[in-house]
């Protein structure tokens, strides 16, 4: 998202009755860009769930070799 789509964004939701809310979006996380390169790679095999927990500050104290 850029500049303007978030300021139309904004505009939409203060013209709006409703409740607007976001949500951080995680897919340029080291961990998740490494799994994604896993799953594209055919590294697992077939995928039919992918289930996770977000532990907030894991990207910040994983070691190199995590990574």
């Amino acid at each position: 998202m850029d500049a303007a789509e978030g300021e139309r964004l904004v505009a939409a939701a203060d013209r709006s009755s409703e409740a607007y809310s976001f949500a951080e979006n995680y897919v340029a996380h080291p961990h998740v860009r490494l799994i994604r390169q896993a799953i594209e790679a055919g590294e697992l095999g077939r995928i039919s769930l992918i289930e996770a927990d977000y532990l907030h500050g894991r990207s910040r104290t994983m070691s190199r070799a995590d990574r």
